[in-house]
Order: C-alpha cells, then structure tokens, then sequence
C-alpha cells in the first residue's frame, strides 16, 4: 500500500477516498486501519471494483500498466494519474 500519503493527502483535501491492494499481511493491515480512522475506505486482498464508481484513479509506480486492475479502469474510462503525477 504504496499510495498511503496519497490517500491521506486526497482525503484532506475532502475526496472520497478507496484504497486497495492485492495483498494482504500484518504491516498492511496495520496501515489500513490508520487510514480506516481517517476515513478512507480500504481493501487488502483483492480488487473489487465492480460495483464502485471513480472519477480518478492514483496508481503506485509499482504496479504495472498491464495489470488487470488498471486494464479495468481505463475501460470504464477513468481517469488514471500516478502517485507522482498527484504530487505535483
């Protein structure tokens, strides 16, 4: 869970927040439930998108641009900027 100061950041600025990884241990549970007290919806596991709606997707450098998640975004026609890029 990469993208924990970006979530946080887009969360102070009063966004909607969803974070999810597909793994799953002890350190990203414990950083999940830091950013479940903030408000900040997050799914350790897996990737459930089917039934969520998204104006803009923040994708950590680590994840591939051929991965299955990102393939499904970009064809529902979301947005998809990188942790980077939302730094700036």
């Amino acid at each position: 869970m990469s993208g924990h100061a970006a979530a946080r950041a887009l969360r102070r600025a009063g966004a909607t927040v969803f974070v999810t990884d597909a793994a799953r241990d002890e350190a990203l549970e414990a950083r999940a439930a830091e950013l479940r007290k903030t408000g900040i919806e997050v799914e350790l596991g897996g990737h459930s998108l089917a039934n969520r709606e998204f104006d803009l997707a923040v994708v950590s450098p680590g994840i591939p641009l051929h991965a299955d998640i990102v393939s499904s975004l970009r064809s529902r026609g979301i947005e998809l900027i990188s942790e980077i890029e939302r730094g700036l």
